[in-house]
């Protein structure tokens, strides 16, 4: 017989010791999240990236009234928002969260209603006693020393896939406007900023590369437990028997949406696929952009020399990228506008119009 997941109080969601996975999307960390979701002593919540998306707003709040509790509500809970940027597609039991925050008036930190949020997350999967509460979003593998400030002993599991293979991956999936220079450099951004962390608090980081972990999955997720200080279970490799449970909750539509490739057995099949998928000049731009950095994770290039004219090319986007970097740290040090910050949230637009420009001249 089942059991259904334990019933945590306010006080033990206040807590539990928190973990994040950090990863580019597209690199193996929605199936490395339903592992961890499988597991009967932790709950990690769908993708919500609303811990940071709210952290500059309220991040100097000292006293927390109740209006302030459910401005912070609201914003998570926004149906007016996109489903991936709020919490309305998790299974969550709404009316009992309001009241849990509601309970910290006064007495709290954002850090801790953050915490709550996510332990009020009702797993699909069998659980026993909730020891662990984890998240699982790819854009804070950029800004995991802010995650840092707000969970100063929590524990991160770093994931990194082939940049090629996730360059491929992205571009098929038309992300960031399907722009090369900027996916690697997004890549080895996330790459850098990771390995300084990881030498500061290595007692706190786990590095992993997808590659590594497919083949042989058994193996890197038992001495990611030992990490995490929880016990291994074997039976959370029988995930991809949960599908009509899943089914019965989100449907086809958002199975297909949300957990697309999850019920499946773990493959390395599609490791490499790059070789196939990308041309000569995809390869070498992202080369040229992720440069020594890839090699330092294990990802030897396959052309030794950049051409003059790759070099060139890139160069505008290594500008424009520099550029976008300051004004973000400019809209971080003054006082928080949602306005200006969900104009930054669109994207690289002036990078992609540049880059269809430049890709299609030899």
């Amino acid at each position: 017989m089942e059991q259904k997941q334990q019933q945590l109080s306010l006080a033990q969601k206040r807590s539990l010791p928190m973990f994040f996975i950090i990863a580019r999307p597209r690199s193996g960390t929605t199936m490395l999240r339903t592992l961890f979701d499988r597991h009967p002593n932790v709950v990690i919540p769908l993708e919500s990236p609303f811990m940071l998306r709210y952290y500059w707003k309220y991040r100097n709040v000292k006293v927390w009234t109740r209006e302030k509790i459910l401005d912070f509500y609201n914003d998570i809970a926004d149906e007016n928002e996109p489903e991936y940027l709020n919490i309305r597609k998790w299974t969550v039991d709404l009316q009992q969260l309001r009241e849990d925050l509601l309970a910290l008036e006064g007495n709290t930190s954002y850090t801790e209603l953050c915490k709550v949020v996510n332990a009020s997350y009702e797993s699909l999967f069998p659980k026993q006693e909730i020891k662990l509460v984890g998240d699982k979003n790819p854009v804070y593998s950029n800004r995991a020393e802010y995650l840092l400030k707000m969970f100063p002993d929590a524990k991160f599991i770093h994931m990194v896939r082939d940049y090629r293979d996730y360059l491929q991956s992205m571009l098929r999936a038309g992300f960031v406007k399907g722009i090369t220079p900027i996916i690697a450099h997004r890549w080895r951004k996330s790459l850098k900023l990771n390995f300084k962390l990881q030498r500061k608090y290595p007692d706190q980081f786990y590095f992993v590369r997808y590659e590594d972990f497919v083949e042989e999955p058994e193996k890197y997720f038992q001495k990611m437990c030992d990490f995490l200080e929880i016990p291994y279970e074997e039976q959370i490799f029988d995930f991809h028997n949960y599908k009509e449970k899943f089914l019965e909750h989100y449907g086809v539509e958002d199975l297909e949406l949300y957990h697309s490739k999850l019920f499946r057995p773990i493959s390395n099949k599609n490791v490499g696929d790059w070789r196939e998928q990308l041309n000569k000049e995809q390869v070498i731009v992202a080369e040229a952009v992720t440069g020594k950095t890839a090699e330092k994770a294990g990802y030897p290039r396959a052309y030794k020399k950049i051409p003059v004219s790759i070099r060139l090319k890139v160069q505008p986007i290594r500008i424009y990228l520099f550029a976008t970097k300051m004004v973000g740290e400019t809209m971080r040090k003054l006082p928080h506008n949602m306005k200006l910050q969900k104009f930054m949230e669109r994207g690289p637009m002036l990078g992609k119009k540049y880059w269809e420009l430049v890709k299609t001249k030899k």
